[in-house]
């Protein structure tokens, strides 16, 4: 599989892959120019170009100016990848000669509809977006030839090279990630996955929203971060990323459990005080556990988060 690669150590001969306003490009790259001094920004500037362009030899040289996180010329690139080469694809043919049937295989078009899916044309472009109604992508080429839910969905061989479907949540390792759908469980630190397929981190979480409004996304890109309220019909779903040890709270309380488990923390142990269902957890043997130890232990009973509570004594 092909190696993400940093913007700072892209290299002519990389592929490239970013989304802009009309869809999904992918490509190799043909040149890359960045600026060596203050000089060489002011020039590039001068010439209404931003101090990082990457300019593409595939669809017509296609040229790419990137700034710092406003796009390009001709619009605004988001989701912008590098990779080593060309990440793999497996083509509908090449399924079939394997023995493997593709994912779609025996869907209709109903079935078809709100999938993730990145499309590669025998031309070599590319589309990514989630489906319609009939399981096609709004403003592409039809995918099939079907024009109601109940047909059967088939892909146009003649000018459709692959149709994949876009996991879910990508994972990097091996720890478990939880979709979330209800954008009312949704909190700061999450990943948000849009209908359009871009992904952001959560910001901000407005709990009691009224107005369509709830989630404020954070972009980071070139230097730059900025907030921005995104309408709740554009939410597709979010996932969890996985628990550190500053995911535990540091000052001393009381703190009830997801499993609604009390622990009282007193700023370098934890100890039980109610147990899941509510009864006394027992006096002896005390069960105090270090940070490290309460951390593995968590992460294992899947108390994550914590909340703080008040404790009276009656």
């Amino acid at each position: 599989m092909s190696s993400e690669i940093g913007l700072n150590d892209v290299k002519p001969g990389m592929w490239v892959e970013f989304d802009d306003d009309y869809g999904h490009y992918a490509g190799e790259l043909h040149e890359v120019k960045k600026p060596e001094n203050l000089v060489d920004v002011f020039v590039m500037l001068l010439g209404n170009k931003p101090p990082l362009y990457i300019e593409t030899e595939d669809a017509g040289n296609l040229v790419v100016f990137l700034d710092f996180g406003d796009g390009y010329s001709t619009g605004s690139a988001r989701n912008v990848h590098v990779y080593e080469s060309k990440p793999e694809t497996e083509s509908v043919k090449q399924a079939e000669d394997d023995g493997e049937q593709p994912f779609w295989k025996g869907k209709t078009c109903g079935e078809m509809a709100h999938l993730h899916v990145k499309v590669t044309y025998k031309n070599g472009d590319v589309v990514t977006g989630v489906t319609n109604e009939i399981g096609d992508i709004d403003n592409a080429y039809c995918l099939s030839a079907g024009f109601s839910p109940d047909e059967e969905f088939f892909p146009n061989e003649r000018i459709i090279e692959s149709i994949e479907l876009v996991d879910d949540v990508p994972c990097t390792d091996d720890a478990p990630r939880e979709r979330i759908t209800d954008i009312t469980k949704v909190r700061p630190g999450d990943k948000a996955v849009m209908k359009n397929g871009n992904k952001y981190t959560v910001a901000q979480v407005r709990s009691e929203c009224t107005d369509g409004i709830t989630l404020c996304l954070r972009v980071e890109g070139f230097c730059v971060v900025c907030d921005w309220w995104a309408e709740d019909y554009a939410f597709q779903y979010a996932y969890h990323e996985p628990y550190t040890m500053a995911d535990l709270p540091k000052e001393p309380g009381f703190y009830k459990a997801r499993t609604e488990s009390v622990w009282k923390h007193d700023g370098k142990r934890w100890m039980p005080v109610l147990s899941h269902d509510g009864t006394i957890a027992p006096a002896f043997p005390c069960q105090s556990q270090s940070r490290s130890q309460f951390f593995k232990t968590s992460v294992r009973d899947d108390r994550f988060p914590f909340t703080k509570v008040e404790a009276s004594f009656e």
